[in-house]
């Protein structure tokens, strides 16, 4: 007598996710890509830092001064050479006074061409348009980010020759000046008062796809990823306290946020030395838009900084006060004398919380950093006058 087969349980039915294909399904030239939509391109971190680097330099001293020296052959002057020492920004709104406003510029280029032939006044304007070619081409240059290598090789190989050309004749000013009119401290005072144009000589240089070498961590284009181990999550850890790759600001992007409080303290330092009171308008007014973007981008962290940093000025500034009121600053006689000292409170927090790795916070605590500094000074020129009155 035949056993019946054993009973098999039936097969399970296997629902597929939605979204989610075979590849039999598609034919073998319409396969669905694999791996991430936005490759890694080595060049966007090379502009990235090409840009970061001249924004920068923006900001710093361009040394403008001595090419006018050299190129009249005047004497060497530390006063007239401390007096003339401008940012990139100041360069190029001074040019742009001079040029449109006041109109007397192309008269002396016009002085200069019938003096001394077109050759060296040829330098003196590529010098003079440097900041504005600069920002031209690199605007040029994240339009055209995505473009063809070719198109990428030819501004990098325009901004190298610029920069380039730049930096050999800058190189030469300092050769002949510290000659002719002092030695080796004389070139040191110069390299010191050009800093920023050095910088920018860099940045151009550095946009070439070829010339400079692309760091490795940059190259590569990996990213570590800090996760919070069990004994963290088991003591306390707050996970928002730690900022992943996922929501902390990238390094440039910090940066660019504080080049504007960069520039209102240049151009406080400046206005207080009776440097021009406009800059001083676009110093306080670039960095409330600036305040007013970072609220939007980060939110609750970034007001959450400025407040607890302004909180914090408050009892510094009624110290202050009473220093002031001590004698322990004596008769400020200038902003300069203490400046320094009323700034140096305000900068603890922003540390404290990028050391944590908590930017969005420091961020916005360097944001208060200015209104915190003001309090703090008039809470100090409050005891001064308790002590030694107005005169």
């Amino acid at each position: 007598m035949k056993q019946d087969a054993p009973a098999t349980a039936p097969l399970p039915i296997v629902v597929r996710p939605s979204g989610v294909t075979h590849q039999e399904d598609h034919p073998p030239d319409q396969q669905p890509a694999s791996g991430p939509v936005n490759a890694f391109n080595p060049h966007h971190e090379r502009l990235k830092i090409a840009t970061l680097a001249f924004g920068i330099s923006l900001f710093m001293n361009w040394g403008a001064a001595h090419w006018v020296m050299w190129y009249i052959e005047g004497f060497w002057d530390p006063m007239y050479y401390g007096y003339m020492s401008q940012s990139g920004v100041g360069e190029m709104l001074e040019w742009l006074d001079l040029m449109f406003v006041q109109a007397w510029l192309l008269d002396e280029y016009r002085f200069m061409l019938e003096v001394s032939g077109p050759f060296p006044l040829l330098f003196i304007v590529l010098r003079d348009l440097m900041p504005f070619v600069f920002v031209s081409m690199f605007v040029f240059a994240w339009s055209k980010k995505d473009g063809p290598s070719a198109d990428v090789e030819r501004i990098g190989a325009f901004s190298a020759a610029y920069a380039a050309l730049m930096g050999v004749v800058g190189l030469y000013i300092i050769i002949q000046q510290s000659s002719a009119y002092g030695g080796f401290s004389v070139g040191f005072e110069i390299v010191l008062d050009s800093v920023g144009f050095w910088v920018a000589v860099f940045a151009g240089v550095f946009l070439h796809p070829k010339l400079i070498p692309l760091p490795d961590r940059f190259a590569r284009g990996t990213k570590e990823i800090s996760i919070p181990d069990e004994e963290q999550l088991n003591s306390g850890f707050k996970p928002e306290a730690l900022e992943t790759e996922e929501n902390a600001p990238e390094g440039w992007v910090m940066v660019l946020y504080y080049l504007p409080l960069a520039y209102l303290w240049s151009v406080t330092i400046s206005v207080n030395r009776g440097g021009d009171d406009d800059a001083l308008f676009f110093g306080i007014m670039i960095p409330i838009v600036v305040f007013l973007i970072g609220l939007s981008q980060f939110g609750r962290e970034f007001l959450k900084g400025f407040f607890l940093n302004l909180g914090l000025c408050v009892p510094v500034a009624l110290g202050y006060c009473l220093a002031g009121y001590i004698g322990v600053f004596g008769d400020v006689g200038s902003l300069e004398e203490v400046l320094f000292f009323a700034i140096l409170p305000t900068l603890y927090l922003p540390w404290k919380h990028h050391s944590h790795r908590n930017h969005r916070r420091g961020i916005g605590a360097a944001y208060a950093a200015p209104l915190g500094t003001f309090g703090i000074v008039f809470g100090l020129m409050i005891g001064v006058v308790m002590r030694y009155g107005f005169f």
